[in-house]
């Protein structure tokens, strides 16, 4: 977790790390809810405008305070 060397900043690993770097792409391209809306777009404004309109018209779900 730490280097050996002094002379190094220390190196602080983060439980959240996990969640960051290890997932399962697979699963996480088919749970998305914008990939087949997606595939009628032809460039990154007309991507941008259809998840902005997306994002706008779903309901977020409550938020919750972390457990810990």
């Amino acid at each position: 977790m730490y280097p050996q060397h002094r002379n190094l900043l220390p190196i602080l690993v983060s439980p959240l790390m996990a969640q960051y770097w290890f997932f399962d792409a697979n699963k996480v391209i088919e749970r998305n809810l914008l990939r087949h809306r997606l595939c009628t777009t032809h460039n990154k404004q007309e991507a941008m405008h259809l998840a902005a309109h997306f994002i706008a018209s779903t309901p977020s779900r409550p938020r919750r305070s972390l457990p810990y």
